[in-house]
Parts: C-alpha cells; structure tokens; sequence
C-alpha cells in the first residue's frame, strides 16, 4: 500500500449524505509459478475499526484504476482500490480470505486523524 486518500468525489460524483471515499493505491506482486488473475487476488474490505462495519472494494468508478488481467510470474500490477464509508478515526484494508489465502491487513487513520 503505497498512497491512501479521500478524494471529494469519483466520476464527478460526491458522496451521499455524510458519507467519504477512500481511495488506496497498492501493488501486486506474483511470486508463484503461475498466472493469478488481478481482479480475484484485488479482492478488498474495507473495515471501520471504530464501528467494525465491513464494506466491499467498488470497482465500478471509471477513474480508479481497477485490477484487471492476469499478473504472470515474477510480474507486478500497481491500481488502486476504492471504498465508500462513514467517516472514522481508524480503518483497516483487508484482502485476501483465511480459508484460501493469505490474509493482508493494512491500518491507516481516518481523514480528520491523518499525522
């Protein structure tokens, strides 16, 4: 995870009622033998530690730039995740699911918390 920010709006959209985006740019790096599909392996929660809500990666804004592709062995693939939640002091990033995977958590502070 390289760069977290809470841009105002997504495809000129802002965010209803007190909602906020939370936009994260990671990179991914195959260090198997074979091909892994981007989308899959990009797939995200967000979680609000205040709260402990749970909220879905969207990948439909057009000016994210989603996880698409296969990423072949020994390659990488930078993109970006987006969510939409209330706004907190802490949230924690979540991919990957325990039953089949690694699991990656990444914590950072809220919009108003930032240091």
């Amino acid at each position: 995870m390289s760069e977290i920010t809470f841009p105002k709006t997504l495809d000129g959209e802002k965010p209803d009622g007190q909602g906020i985006f939370i936009v994260a740019v990671l990179e991914i790096k195959n260090m198997s033998d074979e091909p892994i599909d981007a989308e899959e392996v990009a797939d995200a929660w967000l979680i609000n530690v205040k709260d402990d809500i749970r909220v879905e990666n969207r990948s439909y804004y057009e000016e994210v730039k989603n996880f698409e592709g296969n990423i072949q062995p020994g390659e990488s693939l930078q993109g970006e995740l987006a969510f939409y939640e209330l706004p907190s002091e802490q949230y924690q990033i979540k991919i990957g699911h325990s039953t089949y995977s690694n699991v990656l958590l990444w914590n950072f502070m809220g919009p108003n918390n930032e240091q």
